[in-house]
């Protein structure tokens, strides 16, 4: 509109807020009629530059207006003509794993700047006049269990000029593109099992074990520390670590959770690599509890097929035994954690 640009005079005398179609008078020629030079200057809406004049008025490359009145013309009409400049910011969305629907809401700030929503794949494009400008994520409560804000950067069309989201200092011109990139948690869950068999290569035999310790281990010594990540198994032996970033974690568990244990060939970890949005599962550990074996001696002295008489013992500590041809010790002892197998 116009109406909303006034105009200041000044040379030999001055005049203000002359309004855009009106006349300004009262302005003197020089001397004897002599030529005056007079400047204009404009003021309006914010974000508009001045691009050309009309004859006779001189339009410098500094942005000067003039103005020459004589005695043959001392009355002349100027055109000013402005240009809304403007710029764009332009926000692309990125999750990890790529494809997905869910809706983000940005926040925004700065003059004529509109608040928007995103899904994976799709930008937001606004012009927008010279200034200063903020884009920000809000993320629900609930999305907050399952996404993070991985990085959110801006790129400017002017070279070597940097731009972020919380200050965008848009120019004439300029085009700012910002991506958000948002991943997705990922899980990791398993059992922990008891093989009665002895066996890693049956399954119907498990049953799972309660209160056993798992851990994510950070530092790679097969060991928990302070700090670390760690679930008991429940009621039925599983465990899940979840909201875990992208990258590789190694599970370990605990062998001093519960005595009398020992763990098939899986080991007591296992190296995993989470991707975006992944649920790893079965990442199981089975191990058996440890048997034991007594030997006891009764010594039926007068061979009636009784231990009721005095020249009979019971649990005689008299004899030695042996198992798998390795001395046991006295009758009435017990060799503990055993493995399960045959023993002879």
């Amino acid at each position: 509109n116009p109406t909303q640009w006034s105009f200041n005079i000044s040379g030999l005398v001055n005049v203000n807020n002359v309004a855009s179609g009106e006349k300004a008078t009262g302005l003197p020629l020089g001397d004897k009629n002599a030529d005056a030079t007079y400047t204009i200057t404009e003021t309006g809406l914010s974000g508009y530059e001045l691009v050309s004049v009309s004859e006779p008025c001189v339009l410098d490359d500094d942005g000067k207006v003039t103005v020459t009145l004589t005695k043959a013309n001392p009355d002349v009409e100027c055109t000013f003509v402005n240009k809304l400049m403007v710029g764009n910011i332009i926000v692309k969305k990125v999750t990890e794993p790529s494809g997905s629907t869910e809706v983000f809401t940005f926040t925004t700030t700065g003059t004529g700047y509109n608040g928007f929503t995103l899904t994976d794949a799709t930008s937001n494009t606004q012009t927008l006049v010279p200034g200063t400008y903020t884009v920000s994520e809000s993320l629900t409560e609930l999305q907050k269990d399952s996404w993070y804000l991985k990085s959110s950067t801006c790129d400017s069309s002017i070279v070597g000029k940097s731009q972020s989201p919380s200050n965008l200092n848009l120019a004439s011109g300029e085009t700012v593109t910002c991506t958000f990139t948002n991943t997705q948690y990922g899980s990791i869950s398993g059992h922990k099992w008891n093989g009665a068999d002895g066996s890693d290569l049956t399954t119907d035999d498990r049953t799972g074990v309660k209160n056993w310790r798992i851990f994510i281990d950070e530092n790679g010594d097969e060991k928990y520390d302070e700090g670390e990540k760690v679930l008991l198994t429940d009621e039925n032996g599983f465990y899940k670590f979840e909201d875990l970033k992208p990258g590789t974690y190694v599970i370990v568990e605990d062998m001093n959770s519960l005595d009398g244990w020992y763990g098939l060939k899986e080991g007591i970890s296992h190296t995993v690599y989470v991707g975006p949005g992944k649920d790893v599962e079965d990442v199981d550990f089975v191990n058996v509890k440890y048997g034991s074996i007594t030997v006891l001696k009764n010594v039926d002295g007068n061979g009636d097929g009784d231990l009721d008489d005095e020249v009979d013992v019971k649990g005689s500590d008299q004899w030695n035994w042996t198992i798998n041809s390795a001395d046991a010790g006295k009758t009435g002892s017990t060799q503990s954690n055993l493995k399960t197998g045959e023993y002879i």
